[in-house]
């Protein structure tokens, strides 16, 4: 099996950052941080409200947290549609926030019994949230919660006085229910998308990214703040007389080289790194590198495309183009994937025009 940078950049076990990245590329982040933002507020105001009820907190104790819950309520009420996208550890404390403030609410926030158990029903919504951002752990510690704390409610209720018991054990079923299932549900169809997701950005014969998954992941790269003095490599990656081999092969011994060249490739870049077929026999990398390991790096990535045991050995055009960090921390023609593509594919014609199986390193002045 190829070990490709497809694995790295959509990666096969949990990665928090696939929905964020998504919803960027369609511009819906914005409106799903209002929303979230939105439902903070509800909770916020419904907390306000319970301060008012006759069957509202009654101790100073219980008063002082549910204010608390409605501060914190309001706070991040404001601050998901104005801030970025949280990192995964901040998005883990807001999910605790809201199950604990959640099971204060339902198990201390009002003395009448009954109205407990339908805000029991939010656990949904942070069910919902949890299934789209966060590994399955987090959904089953969520779900073991949530479930806790309605077991806690069903049975406060049910030793209050005169309770229908039948009918609440079937509320219980419902709820319980939905809490389980629309989890689940959600989280079936989720891991479709993701897959539908990552294929659209995998060239299938080779398993490497293809064009617009290199140009994605690129463009995160290229936005990474500067840091140790690293300058950024863009590689482009072109096979000699490939036609010939085609020809002499047929197409599927020609789809055999590139799978070979494919897996050389992932094999040498370094982890975390890009590398991705453009289309036909073209090849990119993009990656991060100290200057003094730039000639030792791009020497060796040029060379891993020849096998000496190949029945036809493959050799290899190569262009490298050499940037430093702080040019691309600017606006201007090298601020995208296409803008540093341009200058390395043609150190990769100088270097096929030389006569091929040659690396030519283009540096930015």
């Amino acid at each position: 099996m190829l070990r490709s940078n497809v694995r790295r950049g959509w990666r096969t076990e949990f990665d928090y950052g696939w929905l964020p990245a998504f919803l960027d590329r369609r511009s819906l982040s914005g409106p799903i941080r209002a929303a979230i933002g939105i439902w903070c507020a509800i909770f916020g105001i419904c907390a306000v409200l319970v301060q008012f009820s006759d069957s509202g907190p009654r101790t100073p104790t219980t008063r002082a947290v549910v204010v608390v819950l409605t501060l914190s309520a309001f706070y991040a009420a404001v601050r998901w549609p104005t801030m970025p996208w949280p990192t995964e550890r901040k998005s883990l404390w807001f999910v605790c926030w809201t199950e604990l403030g959640l099971a204060v609410a339902v198990l201390f926030g009002t003395d009448e019994r009954l109205a407990a158990l339908p805000g029991c029903g939010l656990f949904v919504v942070i069910g919902m949230y949890v299934t789209l951002l966060h590994s399955p752990r987090v959904i089953l510690a969520h779900l073991a919660w949530a479930l806790t704390i309605c077991s806690a409610v069903g049975v406060h209720v049910a030793l209050g006085p005169n309770p229908d018991v039948p009918v609440l054990a079937g509320q219980l079923l419902v709820l319980m229910g939905l809490i389980v299932l629309v989890p689940l549900g959600l989280h079936v169809g989720v891991t479709f998308l993701k897959e539908d997701a990552r294929d659209s950005f995998r060239d299938p014969l080779t398993d490497l990214l293809n064009r617009r998954g290199v140009e994605d992941e690129a463009q995160r790269l290229l936005g990474i703040p500067s840091t140790d003095g690293l300058a950024t490599v863009v590689m482009v990656i072109d096979l000699d007389s490939f036609k010939r081999l085609n020809d002499a092969n047929g197409h599927a011994g020609g789809d055999l080289a590139l799978r070979a060249v494919a897996r050389r490739l992932a094999d040498v870049v370094p982890a975390h790194r890009l590398v991705g077929r453009l289309g036909g026999d073209e090849f990119t990398v993009v990656l991060l590198c100290r200057p003094t390991d730039i000639d030792a790096t791009t020497e060796r990535i040029h060379n891993a495309v020849y096998c000496s045991d190949d029945r036809l050995p493959i050799t290899a055009s190569t262009g490298a183009w050499i940037l430093t960090r702080s040019t691309l921390d600017s606006p201007g023609e090298y601020s995208t994937f296409e803008g540093v593509l341009a200058p390395a594919d043609l150190a990769m014609y100088e270097a096929k025009k030389a006569g091929g199986n040659r690396l030519v390193r283009c540096w930015e002045r």
